[in-house]
């Protein structure tokens, strides 16, 4: 499996222990299958446990915040269960989807491997674990934490996952358009060779034409074959990514409606809890960026091949060099419109800028609500 081998060894373990990877990269025994099913139990049974623990807690409490945290640990809890679930399904078809996509790397294989700097996930670990260090010290503080914080890790860790695969994907759309660039951007032969015959020139341009409509129709193929995996994978996370919007929604309400309350009764003991509580809701912010990135870049690095194509047509079309050959072009392009990729949650909502304004509006209806009622 090409692509798990390409992810560090830190971040491989990691994925493995929260059950986002179970299957094996490098063996198909049945004991290097069983290990990689079960080595992610610990961790949910640890959740488990703790969520016992903190619900004891949330019975006794006498709160005016009880009824908001007790919704916040259902989501959690339904995350979790969720996820245990969706992972153990989609780990057969994940790993047919990742040898599909070593298959297309080893007959397309990308012009390049550079990886994307991605600054929202170099500033959530310190964000995260700065939080972890600053959150306010009361008697269930161990339990309260552990049972908060693996379910946005989970969550976070599966799209970062996911985020890995599409990169991978992306690499593959740049290399097609780098190609199509490549023909829109060629010099034209009567400047490199002003002093040759027309006839002869007119011979290689003819040459050149066929080729790059080969080109154009075996690369328009392989576009095809990757938006459709680009889906298949989507799809394989839809579930999870339906959860987690549902969790993120949760607590970040819990977190800004807490820190509000906080703000507004500032005291000198408050400046370290409402500075993880800031810290906390960065995480989040974060984490949604790198979500709605992830599958706008993609989306937009597909797309363009289509624009690449018509550009291509269009310019043989001002040449004047319009046969049979051409009018093929147009049709390939036609097709390549009917073809866009665009991610959505199982067709609830579409995974693109619009889904960031959405959750922001969201937050902050729900926000002016908890705080008008004072519930």
């Amino acid at each position: 499996m090409c692509l798990l081998e390409k992810i560090p060894l830190w971040q491989r373990i990691m994925l493995r222990l929260v059950g986002v990877i179970q299957f094996s990269c490098t063996s198909t025994s049945t004991f290097s299958c069983f290990i990689s099913r079960i080595c992610c139990l610990p961790v949910f049974i640890i959740y488990y446990y703790y969520s016992f623990l903190w619900g004891s807690f949330l019975l006794s409490m006498r709160s005016k915040l009880l009824t908001v945290h007790a919704v916040i640990s259902s989501m959690g809890f339904l995350f979790i269960t969720t996820s245990l679930v969706s992972f153990y399904q989609r780990s057969n078809t994940l790993k047919s989807l990742l040898l599909k996509l070593n298959i297309v790397e080893e007959t397309f294989p990308p012009l390049f491997q550079q990886q994307e700097k991605d600054w929202y996930k170099i500033l959530i670990a310190p964000t995260i674990i700065l939080s972890a260090l600053l959150f306010p010290d009361f008697e269930t503080r161990n339990i309260f934490m552990v049972y908060y914080y693996i379910p946005q890790g989970v969550a976070y860790l599966n799209h970062v996952f996911l985020d890995t695969i599409l990169e991978q994907i992306r690499c593959h759309f740049k290399s097609i358009n780098q190609r199509l660039e490549k023909q829109l951007h060629s010099v034209d032969l009567y400047e490199i060779f002003p002093f040759a015959k027309a006839s002869k020139i007119q011979q290689l341009k003819e040459n050149e034409k066929l080729s790059n409509l080969c080109e154009v129709h075996e690369l328009s193929h392989i576009h095809y074959d990757l938006v459709q995996l680009a889906v298949d994978v989507n799809k394989t996370f839809d579930v999870t990514t339906i959860t987690s919007t549902i969790l993120w929604f949760a607590y970040v309400i819990d977190i800004t409606y807490v820190l509000t309350r906080n703000l507004l009764k500032v005291e000198s003991s408050r400046w370290g809890p409402i500075a993880s509580e800031i810290l906390n809701l960065s995480f989040f912010f974060l984490w949604l960026l790198i979500m709605v990135g992830m599958y706008t870049r993609t989306a937009k690095e597909a797309n363009l091949t289509t624009q690449n194509v018509h550009q291509i047509w269009n310019k043989y079309y001002t040449d004047g060099h319009i046969d049979e050959n051409m009018r093929n072009l147009h049709l390939v392009s036609l097709r390549m419109l009917n073809t866009k990729l665009r991610f959505t949650a199982r067709n609830f909502f579409a995974l693109d800028h619009t889904f960031f304004r959405m959750m922001i509006g969201a937050v902050m209806t729900y926000l002016v609500i908890l705080i008008q009622f004072r519930i």
